[in-house]
């Protein structure tokens, strides 16, 4: 019944097409560690370079941060917080230019408070092991 329900959902989703997530991983050993607009400006710039036609791929893409965590680590009690880079005007830079970034950071910090969904878990031991494992052979 369920699965029928999810099924006939993605058939009629948005316009006929399915809706796009991106689910992304984050390691953490911390409880708590924020993140700035300039992490995700970086982050989306290094999308662009590495996928064809990321700007219209990703309209309207939900995204989802997984805080993995190691198992002898508290989960977070709170989201993480998501701060403004400060922006500095650079010389050289004329006004129109930082008020520019002024506004990308602006952005960014609606786009996380509206579109990111974040999530924790802990990994267990023997995935934590294997996963090192597989790093270390690269």
């Amino acid at each position: 019944m369920l699965g029928e329900r999810v099924a006939g959902c993605a058939a009629r989703s948005c316009g006929g097409h399915q809706p796009k997530t991106i689910v992304l991983l984050q390691g953490s050993k911390a409880e708590s560690r924020h993140t700035e607009t300039g992490k995700l400006l970086k982050l989306k710039a290094m999308l662009r370079r590495e996928f064809r036609d990321w700007a219209d791929f990703s309209k309207n893409m939900r995204w989802e941060i997984v805080y993995v965590q190691h198992p002898y680590t508290r989960l977070f009690e709170r989201w993480k917080r998501y701060d403004r880079t400060e922006v500095l005007k650079k010389g050289g830079k004329t006004d129109d230019e930082y008020n520019e970034r002024q506004t990308a950071h602006g952005a960014e910090q609606v786009f996380w408070e509206t579109e990111v969904d974040q999530y924790a878990m802990k990994i267990v031991d023997d995935l934590l092991a294997a996963l090192i494992v597989c790093l270390n052979a690269r």
